[in-house]
């Protein structure tokens, strides 16, 4: 591009920024760097290839090819633009709508990638070709482009990929330290399994629960994946106990859980205390064992873990590394590619990971899909087999004489496992796919699995034709079925509820001897039940269905039944709303994305009350500025969690939101009821789109 083509940036940058590629911010580091380029007569090339950049890191890339920086160009992303601008009224015309026409700044793009793959370096000092031996991130050049890839992507993220690659290479996909002979990890298998039920719900657990803890014995780097409901958290712990079991110098202490966000790893640690408690009550004797002080362990969130500062460097690293021989990394799907590097840069040599998600998850809200990278190739069987014939052995003569779920044909589980000769890749063998599914509908697993599979025709067919409602699809125009969904849910019943705790005494809850505690418990348990059974998920914020839409809709119908005299609407908050964290605030011990419920106590002052660990905890809503509405929440923002019934809301228009991942994980969120509110056009675009980002992991 020549100076003369200072318009067509420009055009660029607002069809970018209109588009929602780009922030703001993003175009003035464009303008920024480009004008550090050695060479002045390629800034504005410069400044086209920063451009695309910065919207492949947005959409979740670490590193790119030419043809994923020239897709918010094809003729499909624009027409996705347009018909998104074009149905917003309040905005007025824009100089960018002539893109879709100018094919000529189409293939001038192309060019400048082209060239800039066969001369790097003729953007120096702002990018280049990547170092052959790389020390750090800041041996690479901001922008790296190798012409031998054809990848371009920030150094930042370059380097952790790298690493991550040589990392998994040269260490992670060693034999285990401290591998237990053959005797004594049958024995530890049999201590576990063969005596012990899965104590919540008295059943045994399967085969391939059991080959998990099997395989941590012999691999370094365990990946444990499966759906809502396959019971990956109950797997963990036994897993873990099998590990106490059988390495007699591994402490508890040891031994540390994380996850990604504040409110995953408080999940991961009620649920394995739970577990713990169960196991105590049934067998008092446990209480003094060693696999009993994993109670005593404390989660993390994996930034606290490493001790993340403000400028992203850790406290823990190679040289100083993290003082576990046992790491459990959960909902390992929203990890991002940088923090993961920083994991696996900070684990001893004799270490143990074990990675533990849901593969057809939506990846992580930053650059990259850990987890999807991971597991991808073990996807293309049904049956999801993992292991090598000669691993699939061992595992079955360590199990043999084990009695577990009579309900799943073990020998079936057994064969299932052993993956082709030809399909062996390097993680065969440290990765379990989980596949029974405990607590949702067979309605709705069905349903996912045609999903995963992109199947669009066979999964409307599957919505429009079933007799019952657990699944289904309402393809009709207007709000009229979210209004229904939410008297339905928002019924007199829990009406009813909400203003019998108007006033409550917050002393009440959690002090014993007060004369009201066991009615006001009972009252905050039956609110907290109605509000966990029911959510409306969006995809987006904004727009005609989006979150913001849908909770202004709620509260006009529920507000008034609720509001007590003389309270106006400029009150944005009121008694009996549902809300949402949207910030972690440690010092309140709450996280982002947590859940609550907004009271009115005996003082007359609004609180915002949680459940944490079966006790309530109230707040200030003045002290929680960040709270917000929670009749409906985006897909995003409902991740790991679980929900009754789901009324799953799409877009009335096309979106770059839409896509098989994010259909999964709203659908995947209800355990007993989905009804989707949208086209069949709109649901057959979204099935057909696999979110894919290149630049990953590769192995």
């Amino acid at each position: 591009m020549q100076k003369h083509d200072k318009k067509q940036i420009e055009i660029i940058e607002d069809y970018l920024f209109a588009a929602g590629q780009i922030t703001l911010l993003g175009k003035r580091q464009a303008r920024m760097l480009s004008g550090l380029v050695a060479d002045k007569t390629c800034s504005h090339e410069a400044q086209v290839i920063l451009l695309l950049n910065l919207t492949a890191l947005k959409r979740g890339a670490p590193r790119a090819t030419p043809e994923f920086l020239l897709e918010p160009f094809s003729p499909d992303f624009l027409q996705l633009r347009i018909e998104k601008f074009s149905s917003n009224e309040k905005d007025e015309k824009s100089n960018w709508i002539n893109i879709t026409n100018n094919q000529e700044l189409y293939q001038n793009i192309k060019n400048i990638l082209e060239q800039a793959l066969i001369n790097p370096e003729k953007y120096s000092p702002i990018a280049g070709s990547p170092p052959k031996t790389p020390l750090s991130a800041d041996s690479y050049p901001l922008l790296v482009i190798d012409s031998e890839s054809r990848f371009f992507g920030f150094s930042r993220h370059w380097f952790a990929a790298v690493n991550v690659e040589n990392a998994f290479r040269e260490q992670l996909l060693s034999q285990a330290p401290f591998k237990p002979c053959d005797k004594t990890a049958r024995a530890a298998l049999h201590h576990v399994f063969q005596h012990n039920a899965d104590f919540s719900n008295n059943t045994k657990f399967h085969y391939r629960q059991a080959a998990a803890a099997a395989l941590a014995l012999r691999t370094k780097l365990l990946i444990l994946s499966g759906g809502p409901g396959t019971g990956k958290t109950k797997t963990i712990l036994q897993i873990l106990r099998v590990l106490l079991h059988a390495i007699p110098e591994l402490d508890p202490e040891e031994i540390i859980l994380c996850a990604p966000t504040g409110r995953a790893k408080a999940r991961l640690e009620e649920s394995i205390n739970d577990s713990i408690d169960k196991q105590i009550s049934i067998d008092p004797e446990f209480a003094k064992s060693k696999e009993a002080r994993l109670r005593e362990r404390r989660c993390k969130t994996l930034h606290n873990l490493l001790g993340i500062r403000p400028d992203g460097s850790s406290q823990f690293n190679n040289t100083s590394p993290l003082p576990y021989q046992v790491i459990v990394a959960d909902e390992a799907s929203m990890i991002d590619i940088y923090n993961f590097w920083a994991l696996i840069n900070s684990v001893s040599k004799t270490c143990r990971i074990i990675l533990v998600g849901d593969m057809h998850q939506l990846p992580s809200v930053e650059a990259g899909a850990v987890l999807g990278d991971l597991t991808r190739q073990f996807s293309f069987y049904s049956s999801n087999p993992t292991l090598g014939t000669e691993c699939g052995e061992w595992v079955g003569k360590m199990l043999d004489g084990i009695t577990l779920d009579p309900n799943i044909d073990e020998n079936g589980e057994n064969s299932s496992l052993i993956i082709p000769q030809t399909n062996k890749s390097a993680l065969t063998d440290h990765v379990i796919i989980l596949s029974k599914v405990y607590r949702s509908s067979d309605d709705i697993v069905n349903l996912s699995s045609l999903i995963n599979n992109g199947d669009h025709i066979q999964s409307l067919r599957y919505l429009e034709n079933r007799s019952s409602q657990t699944v289904s699809i309402d393809s009709r125009d207007g709000l009229d079925s979210v209004r229904k969904w939410l008297l339905d849910w928002l019924n007199d019943d829990y009406i009813n509820t909400l203003k019998s705790l108007r006033k409550i005494a917050e002393d009440s809850l959690n002090n014993t001897e007060h004369p009201e505690h066991k009615n006001h418990m009972a009252l905050m348990d039956k609110a907290f039940t109605a509000l966990d059974f029911s959510r409306i998920l969006t995809l987006s914020h904004s727009g005609q269905r989006g979150r913001n839409a849908i909770n202004n809709l709620a509260e006009e119908l529920i507000r008034p039944q609720l509001e007590e005299s003389g309270k106006t609407k400029s009150d944005k908050k009121f008694h009996g709303q549902p809300v949402i964290v949207t910030r972690n605030r440690y010092d309140l011990g709450l996280y982002n994305g947590d859940l609550g419920l907004i009271v009115r106590n005996s003082d007359g002052e609004l609180k915002a009350v949680f459940r944490q660990k079966k006790q309530y905890y109230s707040h200030k809503v003045s002290h929680i500025p960040d709270l917000e509405s929670a009749f409906a929440m985006t897909i995003h923002k409902a991740q790991g969690s679980e929900f009754d019934e789901v009324l799953l809301i799409l877009p009335l228009y096309r979106s770059a939101l839409l896509n098989r991942q994010i259909i999964y994980t709203g659908v995947t969120r209800a355990k007993k009821r989905v009804k989707v509110l949208g086209s069949p056009e709109i649901l057959n675009a979204a099935i057909n789109t696999r979110l894919e980002r290149p630049g990953g992991i590769e192995l």
